[in-house]
């Protein structure tokens, strides 16, 4: 019997997990390491699932087990989808219609409207695709990555194409259409986006665009490739109609779903969204404070980690409150956003950090206040009680020991990955998601104190922190990403490990 991932064991000689649908998942690092025993595994089980009852068989096959395929296939697994690293498989037990769900069916990408003070559009030309060489001005556009929200892959396109920084307001238009590539359907969304304050400045994509532009609205009103496809024709309707004033879109708003304090992006029209918010304001609190428990139950010394959180993600807001985990923080906040300069949303670790050590009061009163509203105290209000106050930056002389490093962006290293002196985060790397540029990635390491050097992966949008100097770390050429080490303004000299 193979023991699987739920409290009973698994029929066979296969690890895996039963899902909700009585099938199986099995345990692609669990499975035999050479074909031969990978093919007895998979006569015994096979049969041993069949009488236990099983429908659905799930076979994950890593690159490493690839040569396993033919030997799946041989024995009534079917292909159903791949991805750079791995190949799923699976069979249906039952001697009845397939059940299991087909392969992602759709694409989903997004476009984006731009508009400046001046009623100009932000428009581009692409370097490759379908318009490639026909000189036609469109609104920025790109496919949403995979656990990416549109309102975020919208932002992501339009800074990462054109340097326009933007936040995502509403839904403008939504277009369904089939046959594209491979067979998929796809699915695109129209979103405005509001200018952020302050300078801007283009900045073209070279490898995907030949031109970037801030053009007239009625300018672009009239180009005639939009003008005379009714469907781009009524998109621009919408577009101007939200320009105008007159339609408000969809709004979108992360809600928790009710599955383990998951929260998902919900669109809605404008009536929608006073009702809702008019309930949602209803609440006296922020935090789901049975979830609460729960994270501080599942964790030692009575679930007090605290971490260092804003009141208020994505806001100017500057405030912050001591949270007692990052559990409590991340699965019960109901207003948790992780955006994408992390600083700004994240919480800082109070047991590692020096962040946590400028708090205003006392935090053993706020760890009792927040036992209290895990209990049930109604009045207990942790989140707005002054000794759960803290601060989640520094003043720029208080981050450093000693405060003798006053830290600024160095120059960025294309192609190079820094190698070793990676941070760690509860024991992993700490490595940021959803970082759109170099800058915001130097940014996050100016605002963790042992940090001095930092690795950006444009194309995963992640950003590793790494406390290496120079001469301490080892260099490699990898594609796609770029490297560089924080400097010292003053001296502008790297800065040295131990300064930290």
């Amino acid at each position: 019997m193979a023991a699987g991932s739920g409290t009973s064991s698994i029929p066979g000689r296969l690890a895996g997990h039963e899902d909700a649908y009585d099938g199986l998942i099995l345990d692609p690092e669990a499975l035999p390491s050479t074909v031969e025993e990978f093919t007895a595994a998979m006569d015994e089980s096979i049969p041993a699932w069949q009488a236990h009852g099983y429908r659905g068989i799930w076979l994950k096959l890593p690159l490493s087990r690839a040569h396993f395929v033919g030997h799946a296939v041989d024995r009534g697994f079917e292909f159903h989808h791949a991805e750079t690293d791995y190949l799923m498989l699976t069979r249906w037990l039952p001697d009845t219609e397939n059940k299991l769900p087909p392969n992602a069916s759709h694409q989903v990408g997004v476009g984006a409207f731009v508009l400046n003070e001046q009623r100009e559009v932000l428009v581009v030309q692409e370097r490759n695709g379908p318009l490639r060489g026909k000189g036609v001005w469109k609104m920025p556009t790109g496919l949403v990555q995979a656990g990416e929200d549109i309102s975020e892959a919208a932002e992501r396109e339009v800074l990462e194409e054109t340097g326009v920084r933007a936040r995502f307001d509403c839904v403008l238009a939504m277009r369904q259409a089939h046959g594209f590539a491979f067979g998929k359907s796809d699915m695109f969304f129209c979103v405005a986006l509001k200018l952020e304050p302050g300078p801007q400045e283009l900045r073209m994509q070279e490898d995907e665009l030949v031109g970037v532009r801030w053009m007239p609205l009625a300018e672009y009103l009239a180009i005639d490739f939009h003008a005379s496809r009714p469907l781009l024709r009524q998109i621009q309707a919408a577009c101007v109609a939200w320009a105008d004033g007159k339609y408000r879109g969809l709004h979108g708003r992360k809600l928790e779903a009710g599955f383990s304090g998951r929260q998902d992006l919900l669109l809605f029209g404008e009536e929608a969204d006073k009702e809702g918010a008019e309930k949602l304001s209803e609440r006296d609190t922020r935090f789901d404070y049975e979830c609460v428990k729960r994270c501080m139950d599942k964790l030692p010394d009575g679930g007090w980690q605290p971490v260092c959180a804003l009141n208020r993600p994505g806001k100017d807001d500057k405030k912050a409150t001591l949270v007692p985990n990052l559990c409590a923080w991340k699965e019960c906040a109901r207003d948790y956003k992780e955006g994408p300069f992390w600083y700004e949303h994240f919480p800082v670790d109070c047991t590692s950090r020096v962040g946590c050590s400028y708090l205003a009061q006392s935090d053993s009163r706020c760890q009792a206040a927040w036992q209290a509203a895990a209990r049930g105290d109604k009045n207990a209000k942790p989140e707005s009680n002054p000794d759960c106050a803290c601060a989640t930056k520094l003043p720029r002389n208080k981050r450093w020991e000693g405060g003798a490093f006053e830290p600024v962006c160095g120059k960025p290293k294309k192609g190079i990955d820094l190698r070793g002196g990676e941070l760690k985060e509860e024991g992993k790397p700490l490595v940021l998601k959803k970082v759109k540029s170099m800058k915001a990635c130097c940014e996050a390491c100016k605002n963790v104190a042992a940090c001095r050097a930092y690795t950006w992966n444009k194309k995963k949008g992640t950003c590793q922190l790494k406390d290496a100097s120079p001469g301490e770390s080892k260099l490699q050429y990898k594609r796609g990403v770029q490297s560089a080490r924080l400097v010292d303004s003053a001296a502008r000299k790297p800065s040295k490990l131990n300064q930290a």
